[in-house]
């Protein structure tokens, strides 16, 4: 099971456990509560474990990668959308200009045969 926590939230219906617990997610304060004792030892254990430092930063790196290539891809995501949405304007505004029928517009404007077929639905 997950349970996603908010830590900044200001909840008021929570436990002191959960409190002390989100104090210390947020300001590194160490309580008396043992749940926060136990959870700061196990922090310092892996911290300390050269094995558990280096597997957690080789994937801090990942997350970073990741992260790249996934704005990378939406950028030009966007960039082909943006494309298709010039070629769609264009296409509308010469048959109204000309006038002239979809497949004549397209024609006049060299639309790419596997882009047609996306251009009709969207007219």
């Amino acid at each position: 099971m997950k349970i996603i926590l908010n830590t900044r939230g200001t909840g008021e219906d929570i436990t002191p456990q959960l409190q002390a617990f989100m104090e210390y997610v947020n300001s590194g304060i160490l309580s008396s509560n043992p749940l926060v004792q136990a959870i700061d030892q196990r922090v310092n254990e892996v911290k300390q474990n050269e094995e558990a430092r280096l597997s957690y930063m080789t994937l801090e790196l990942k997350l970073r990668d990741a992260h790249k290539e996934g704005v990378a891809e939406g950028r030009a995501e966007g960039k082909a959308e943006g494309k298709f949405e010039n070629l769609l304007e264009n296409v509308k505004s010469l048959m109204k200009s000309i006038p002239c029928d979809a497949k004549r517009a397209m024609d006049l404007l060299n639309v790419p045969e596997a882009t047609r077929g996306k251009i009709l639905v969207q007219l």
